[in-house]
């Protein structure tokens, strides 16, 4: 008797079905690919590529006629220069409507102990406050705005020019601008 209680009470214990219930079959699986490395792998992304950086053209900036000598683009150094306080506009075209960050890289020759200071719009919008250079090296200076798609119109103005011939000029240089998509 001892030999039947055993194995009754490993099946009961074990939890396992009595050897007179017929086993159920396991479900059949199917056939795994010939590289199961691959269901490993999440579907590719559906997100879009982040558009490029728009550039300004700053050899087609203008400013007012009467200014070409003292404001104007120096073809040599590639950078816009303002000798006097002056206002260069510039046309980019957008590919969508977004928020964008503008990034104006700007250096300056300080007088009295003052940076250049400049003002940024977008199609006569002001876009920031007045910023001032944080040194005379050049460095970028950012910017956030909502902007439409299409043509749009960047100034930028110099705002705080000081001379006195022989003692000090203060100038301020535009090197680029860009506009990048958030």
């Amino acid at each position: 008797m001892r030999t039947l209680i055993a194995p009754a009470l490993c099946l009961i214990v074990a939890g396992c079905a009595a050897p007179s219930a017929p086993a159920a079959k396991p479900e059949e699986k199917p056939a795994l690919p010939a590289k199961p490395a691959e269901l490993m792998k999440p579907p590719p992304a559906a997100a879009s590529k982040p558009a490029a950086p728009v550039s300004a053209d700053l050899s087609k900036a203008t400013f007012q006629p009467d200014q070409a000598d003292l404001a104007s683009f120096d073809s040599g150094e590639g950078r816009l220069f303002y000798y006097i306080n002056a206002t260069a506009t510039v046309s980019v075209t957008l590919p969508a409507d977004g928020e964008y960050v503008i990034t104006v890289n700007a250096s300056c020759n300080a007088a009295l102990n003052k940076n250049a200071t400049f003002k940024l719009s977008v199609d006569g919008q002001p876009v920031g406050g007045e910023t001032t250079l944080s040194g005379e090296d050049e460095k970028p200076y950012a910017f956030t705005a909502t902007l439409a798609a299409g043509v749009r119109k960047v100034s930028i103005q110099f705002t705080n020019d000081e001379y006195k011939e022989g003692e000090y000029d203060r100038n301020f240089y535009v090197h680029s601008v860009t506009l990048k998509a958030k």
